[in-house]
């Protein structure tokens, strides 16, 4: 298999950073269509902030990619992944305000199970940790069973549940 290499993404990484990202979309799409379409100027929007995360002292945006082969497994070439933290405040009632947020997290399904995103997340953490974070926070869609399985695997547990619903959807059905 390829060397993995996790670092700091850079510029003239958004343009496979946002290949990613659309792959990730049509995922979340295919589980909420509605709840997940994007505006006609998603893309856009994304590559902007994307952009201003790269320069912001608060976010962590890195990439894995591969940096060459051996004779066993497979060859991965170029970006295999990449993620978004950035440090979020809660509410000023609790003691714990400042907490590592991921944002997204995404590894090309050729390079999935072989610990890409596990080193992407822990690179993050380790980032958040230096600055002093005590807590990480992931949101993950329970309908995706592959990220699910991910993120609870990474000792994330439900803490708080954000409830969806439709306006003028009574929920009776």
């Amino acid at each position: 298999m390829s060397e993995v290499r996790i670092r700091e993404a850079v510029e003239a990484d958004l343009p496979q950073i946002v290949a990613c990202w659309r792959d990730l979309i049509t995922l979340h799409q295919g589980l909420n269509p509605s709840l997940y379409a994007t505006q006609p100027q998603g893309e856009v929007l994304f590559w902007q902030a994307s952009r201003r995360y790269l320069s912001e002292a608060t976010s962590e945006v890195m990439v894995a990619e591969a940096v060459g082969g051996t004779s066993g497994g497979p060859h991965l070439d170029g970006l295999l992944g990449y993620i978004i933290a950035r440090e979020g405040l809660r509410p000023p009632w609790y003691t714990v305000r400042r907490v590592g947020m991921v944002l997204d997290l995404y590894v090309r399904p050729e390079a999935r199970r072989q610990g890409v995103a596990q080193r992407l997340l822990r690179a993050a953490e380790g980032a958040f940790t230096r600055r002093g974070l005590g807590w990480m926070q992931a949101c993950f869609d329970p309908m995706n069973d592959s990220a699910t399985g991910f993120w609870t695997g990474q000792g994330f547990r439900p803490l708080l549940v954000e409830g969806y619903r439709a306006l003028g959807d009574t929920g009776e059905r």
